[in-house]
């Protein structure tokens, strides 16, 4: 049991002393006076080797908005916090246990996609409202992926 254990934790330090230093995650401070209520990004989609595992989007402290492949399943991902429930999910959008929403959707290489995360909160009744919506400019439409509402309001 000591060797199971022993190589596990090997093989997880391993994996993060490799992986750690591949992944950028660009922290944006906002001022204390400022209050943002929505997050706006652009991701252009690469063509990488086939059999990798990708996820790339914009997070929140709260939620995540991702595109996600793995295996050669491409999917849109929004992610909520453990006591979150969602409320709203669009059009073809499928539950992932109870926080996560998936979107079946094939993005195009080399094209660039917008990502739009928006909150709405209300201080009296202590929760806030996370939306997560994908824009196709070739279509110039916006896709609701899901809204969620979490208890306990955070400024």
């Amino acid at each position: 049991m000591k060797k199971v254990i022993c190589l596990s934790s090997l093989l997880f330090i391993t994996t993060l002393l490799v992986a750690g230093p591949k992944d950028s995650i660009v922290h944006y401070p906002l001022a204390d006076s400022v209050r943002a209520v929505s997050f706006i990004a652009s991701v252009r989609m690469q063509k990488l080797n086939e059999g990798n595992k990708v996820m790339t989007g914009i997070q929140t402290s709260q939620a995540a908005l991702l595109f996600n492949e793995n295996r050669k399943q491409r999917t849109v991902v929004f992610k909520v916090p453990s006591g979150g429930k969602i409320l709203v999910k669009g059009l073809d959008v499928k539950n992932k246990g109870e926080n996560e929403l998936i979107w079946n959707h094939d993005w195009n290489n080399q094209e660039t996609y917008k990502l739009y995360i928006t909150t709405a909160a209300d201080s009296a009744g202590n929760f806030i409202l996370y939306s997560g919506y994908v824009y196709f400019k070739k279509k110039k439409k916006w896709k609701l992926i899901g809204t969620c509402k979490i208890n306990g309001y955070d400024n």
